[in-house]
């Protein structure tokens, strides 16, 4: 496994989901050497655990370095190795006066400890985003060290996730998809992710999981129904068929509100599954889909190596098929949509707008200069919603204003809520 490969699976871990603004306040109890250093050290060993267990790969975490370095995973592909280094700030030292020379001084001690070994740099502002002025320090970060090459100022929300709440499964699955530059098996399988819709991909992986983990046992139609896996998928359906926004557009849980009675796998679903599932008479079900080979043989791999089993491995099939190598598509309506969706999900859960949109934004969207860019194409078209002319028009004139400025999905989230 080539050190390319470590530093791609260390940086898709680190942005794979974010946690919500809230969860950061949790940023505020906890200490730089007593909490924040180990446990990073903990959870990057504990990821490249996972690819060990993939691919020969000799490593190692070590926690409280100097010269500029809190935590530095070293890897050996030759008698040097290659070192990926991170400085940790915790919250109560974000405030300090001299925060961004404090960085600084430390990139420039890294850069001279490890040379051209160092492959790549992570800040890591532990802040709670719920403080006073606690997200301006970050995007001061941010804008300082925007133009540095192999430097990266890590978000707080990304990082509460990685440090505290991602299921090892998930984590697995960014292995299997990212250790290489593109797995093929993911790719031809992840057509099934935007061919069916939720309840249906969950119906299908949890009746392959069924085979693969306990093969001499009878399904029943009842099992999938009492799935909670599966009916609970019912919540993001309902929203987006509302809504009128793609069945591949993400929706994190704390946003979805919609409920139903009703029982799923429909039989609707079923006929749409008839390629892969039989359902008999007696109501028994069996998986017919073997022709799915790449499917098929990632739920096995994913047996053998990870030994997962039933809901786990449904579950790691979903997230890995689920991983977006590019971000979402998107259109002018998709946008019109996207607020009204907004409106509701504040309504249910009064969480601010901004930080609503600002999520969905980031989480089906990618990065703000990329879809802005699309957007101000000569493609576009000129008659489209004014609302999206005029936050075009309002971006370019910021840029104009201040050529440095880092544009965030929350400065469009803001720009978006005021059109």
């Amino acid at each position: 496994m080539s050190t390319d490969s470590i530093n791609r699976v260390v940086f898709r871990a680190l942005h794979s989901r974010r946690a919500s603004v809230q969860d950061t306040q949790g940023f505020g109890d906890l200490q730089h050497n007593d909490h924040l250093c180990p446990q990073l050290q903990s959870r990057l060993d504990d990821l490249l655990s996972s690819c060990k267990r993939n691919f020969n790969v000799v490593y190692d975490v070590q926690g409280f370095r100097d010269s500029g370095v809190d935590v530095v995973i070293r890897v050996s592909s030759d008698e040097d190795g290659d070192y990926i280094a991170f400085q940790i700030k915790a919250d109560d030292e974000l405030s300090a006066s001299n925060l961004l020379s404090t960085f600084k001084t430390q990139h420039h001690d890294a850069e001279t400890r490890y040379g051209k070994n160092l492959i790549h740099y992570y800040m890591v502002p532990c802040a709670d985003l719920t403080a006073k002025g606690r997200r301006d320090r970050v995007r001061l970060i941010c804008s300082e060290f925007a133009n540095r090459s192999k430097v990266t100022i890590l978000d707080p929300q990304y990082l509460w996730n990685f440090l505290y709440a991602v299921k090892s499964v998930d984590e697995q699955a960014l292995v299997t998809a990212f250790v290489n530059d593109v797995d093929p098996l993911v790719m031809e399988a992840s057509h099934l992710a935007s061919s069916l819709n939720v309840v249906q991909l969950r119906t299908l992986l949890a009746t392959l999981s069924h085979v693969v983990s306990t093969p001499d046992e009878t399904l029943w139609r009842a099992d999938l129904v009492s799935n909670r896996h599966i009916s609970d998928a019912l919540n993001v359906v309902d929203m987006l068929s509302n809504f009128g926004l793609p069945l591949d557009f993400v929706i994190p849980s704390e946003y979805q509100f919609n409920s139903s009675d009703e029982v799923v796998p429909s039989a609707d679903d079923f006929d749409v599954l008839s390629e892969w599932i039989e359902l008999d008479e007696s109501d028994r079900v069996s998986f017919e889909g073997w022709s799915e080979r790449p499917l098929v043989s990632l739920a096995y791999e994913a047996s053998a190596r990870y030994e997962l089993k039933g809901e786990r491995l449904a579950e790691y099939l979903e997230s890995l098929l689920y991983i977006k190598y590019e971000p979402t598509s998107f259109t002018p309506d998709d946008f019109e949509c996207l607020l009204d969706l907004v409106e509701d999900i504040v309504r249910f859960t009064k969480i601010e707008p901004v930080e609503v949109l600002e999520r969905l934004l980031e989480l089906n969207w990618g990065e703000p200069d990329d879809v802005l860019g699309q957007l101000a194409s000569d493609d576009f078209d000129e008659e489209g919603p004014a609302w999206l002319r005029e936050l075009l028009q309002t971006t370019a004139a910021k840029r104009t204003d201040d050529k440095d400025l880092i544009l965030t999905w929350l400065d469009v989230a803001q720009l978006l809520l005021e059109t």
